[in-house]
């Protein structure tokens, strides 16, 4: 699966758009001009980003897509890239063989397109149509505490900072991903589908309300919302039919029953769970129709209110 991601802080994790492979064929981009060139990778992003095309956007983008023709086909229609690109997708002899000490940078221009090679641990060469030859400082923690000063190309700092937020659909999604599981695979890329919405949603729902809530209980909390609407058979407890706490006798009693010769029944304190601890109680208050386990007073009067 492709996906085509905002890289904005507030939107972080959100699946603008995406598309699923099913053949080398069928993502036809012929009605653009200039396309037929282009190869597999190069036409999924131009695929995924034609509604963007034409209005002075940057697309961010990993080494498997990013190639200098690429790039120059995105500035004939107002687009700019920015991305890695691997050693035999057009970057000139000259460029490789340049030799680098660590942390040192070497730039070639050609028009409107910049290549940087940065050596690190390893050789990294990237591409961009937007940016300029420039340096930013960086600092990084040595054996014995020592802090070692160095410059880093721009650029390649803004991918790094812009380039997770596929990542982050990956992280938020991948302890609910059905791909492991013996499923059909129809019904995997369902489930797949089905986690995207639910992220995406989630990501407006904490915008709406000013607060971050975990995938798991956004799910469950999206879950009670469609039960609660569309289901004939299910009431939600509200303060209609509840019990007044005036017509309660308010009277604590333990639970007559026992298991086995010593361990007494208990129940779990419904309070508590709504609050995500899970507290056992041997409490009961008689003249509640529902018996709730409730380990104190004050949880007594929460639950009437």
């Amino acid at each position: 699966m492709f996906s085509l991601c905002p890289s904005a802080p507030e939107l972080r994790g959100y699946t603008w758009n995406f598309c699923i492979y099913i053949g080398k064929d069928i993502y036809d981009v012929s009605h653009i001009p200039g396309t037929e060139h282009l190869s597999f990778s190069e036409k999924i992003v131009v695929h995924l980003c034609q509604n963007l095309l034409n209005s002075n956007r940057e697309v961010i983008a990993d080494n498997w897509y990013t190639s200098v023709r690429l790039c120059e086909f995105l500035l004939t229609q107002n687009t700019f890239l920015t991305g890695t690109i691997r050693s035999n997708r057009g970057v000139p002899k000259g460029l490789a063989s340049v030799p680098l000490q660590k942390q040192q940078s070497c730039f070639v221009r050609k028009d409107m397109l910049l290549l940087v090679r940065y050596s690190d641990k390893k050789d990294v060469y990237l591409l961009t149509s937007k940016h300029t030859a420039g340096f930013c400082e960086k600092q990084r923690y040595e054996s014995g505490g020592k802090v070692f000063y160095y410059n880093k190309p721009q650029h390649i700092e803004f991918y790094n900072q812009n380039m997770g937020a596929v990542d982050a659909v990956d992280q938020d999604t991948e302890p609910y991903s059905p791909l492991r599981k013996s499923y059909t695979w129809f019904t995997k890329i369902g489930l797949h589908i089905l986690h995207q919405m639910l992220l995406n949603s989630k990501i407006f729902y904490s915008q709406a309300h000013k607060k971050q809530v975990s995938m798991y209980k956004y799910t469950r909390l999206s879950c009670r919302g469609i039960i609660l609407k569309y289901s004939k058979g299910y009431q939600e407890m509200n303060d209609k039919n509840k019990p007044s706490s005036s017509k309660v006798l308010h009277a604590m009693a333990d639970f007559p029953k026992k298991v086995g010769k010593k361990r007494a029944l208990r129940k779990v304190c419904v309070i508590c769970k709504r609050h995500g601890v899970r507290k056992l109680t041997r409490k009961c208050y008689i003249g509640c129709p529902e018996k709730p386990g409730l380990c104190t007073a004050e949880h007594f009067e929460n639950y009437h209110k």
